[in-house]
C-alpha cells in the first residue's frame, strides 16, 4: 500500500514524518520577535503572530523552558484570533495529545479551519491523518484533495506524496507523468524518500 512505501522511503529522515504531523515544527519565530521578553509583551497586547511565536517557543524550549501545556495556551489566544498557524499548530497538539487531552475531533475542526484559510501546512496535516486513517478513517480521495491543495502552494511534502498516489493511481486517476513531476518538484525542494521514488518510478 501506498502509505507503507512513503514510510519506508522517509525512514532514514524521521525528521520529516515529525514535521508533517507536528505543532511545533514549522518555520522557527519571526526575526522582528528574536528576544523572547519582545514576544512576550507583543503577546500580552494580543498581538496573535506573537502568542503563536510564543506557543512555539514553548513548544521548543527555545529561550524558555520547554511546556507543552503553556504551548498549547499561546496557540489557543492566537487560534481565537483566526491565525490559521496556530490553528494547525494548537489542532495537532489535540491530535497527538500534546499538553492538552486528546480530542482527536476538536483537533481535525482546528485543522481545518486552518486548511479552509489556505495554510498549507494544515493541508497536509489533515492529507496525512486521511492516507494514514490512524485516527480518524482513512480516505485516500479525501487525502488527495487536501494534498492537492498544498502541492498547489508548493508545499514539498504533499507534492512528494500526491506525487506517489498519482503514480500508483490511489485517491487519483492515475497518471505517472504527472506524479513523477511532482515528485520532482519534492526532490527539488529536499525531501528525503524523493529521490529514491524518482529512481523507484521514473527512471524509465
Amino acid at each position: 500500500m501506498l502509505d507503507r512505501m512513503i514510510f519506508r522511503a522517509l525512514a532514514p529522515a524521521a525528521v520529516f514524518c515529525v514535521a508533517w504531523l507536528c505543532a511545533g515544527c514549522a518555520p522557527t519565530a519571526r526575526d522582528a520577535f528574536s528576544d523572547p521578553s519582545i514576544v512576550q509583551r507583543a503577546a500580552e497586547k494580543g498581538d496573535a503572530q506573537a502568542q503563536n511565536d510564543l506557543g512555539m517557543r514553548y513548544f521548543r524550549g527555545q529561550g524558555v523552558p520547554q511546556s507543552y501545556a503553556t504551548a498549547a495556551a499561546y496557540y489557543q489566544l492566537a487560534a481565537d484570533q483566526g491565525n490559521a498557524w496556530a490553528q494547525n499548530n494548537l489542532g495537532m497538539m489535540y491530535v497527538e495529545g500534546q499538553g492538552v487531552p486528546q480530542d482527536v475531533a476538536r483537533g481535525a475542526a482546528l485543522l481545518q479551519r486552518s486548511a479552509d484559510q489556505g495554510f498549507a501546512m494544515a493541508q497536509n496535516n489533515l492529507g496525512m491523518m486521511y492516507v494514514q486513517g490512524r485516527v480518524i478513517p482513512r480516505n485516500d480521495v479525501k487525502a488527495a484533495a487536501f494534498f492537492q491543495k498544498a502541492a498547489a502552494q508548493g508545499f514539498p511534502m504533499a507534492q512528494f506524496v500526491l506525487g506517489e498516489m498519482y503514480v500508483v493511481g490511489q485517491g487519483v486517476p492515475q497518471d505517472a507523468r504527472k506524479g513523477c513531476g511532482l515528485i520532482r518538484a519534492a526532490a527539488a525542494n529536499g525531501i528525503t524518500g524523493a529521490r529514491e521514488a524518482l529512481n523507484r518510478y521514473c527512471a524509465k
